[in-house]
């Protein structure tokens, strides 16, 4: 698994994009598509915000994907990222949640890595401390 930490994110999300077209079916998520989500869960987790995905057919005849984000005791959204519309609808939730992890990366300040390796780290470390 590759470590967000070692790599540019955008970097990162183009290269998994590049690969998840190997997959065609156009209603499933990509393979991309189910690595970004859980990536972005951690992040979401960590900056303690809820989010919605939602996809909707444009007057285009395309889809796009847009995500909303809250935090955990609101339902006005903080802000919304829109994807790139497409005629594919998993290449538009692609896009909107590669949207949201550069947004949340670059924007916000927030420094995606690996969630769980932060984790392992501070655990390793009160150990050693008692």
């Amino acid at each position: 698994m590759i470590s967000l930490i070692c790599y540019n994110l955008v970097y990162v999300c183009n290269v998994l994009a590049c690969h998840s077209s190997l997959q065609e079916h156009p209603f499933t998520d990509t393979i991309a598509a189910v690595s970004f989500r859980a990536i972005l869960i951690q992040a979401t987790d960590e900056l303690e915000y809820d989010f919605g995905e939602h996809s909707e057919f444009t007057a285009d005849n395309k889809w796009q994907s847009h995500i909303s984000f809250y935090t955990t005791d609101d339902d006005t959204p903080l802000f919304i990222i829109y994807g790139k519309a497409s005629d594919r609808r998993n290449v538009a939730r692609e896009s909107a949640l590669i949207r949201a992890l550069v947004y949340i990366d670059e924007v916000l300040g927030f420094r995606i890595g690996d969630v769980n390796y932060a984790r392992y780290l501070f655990r390793r470390r009160d150990l050693q401390i008692r």
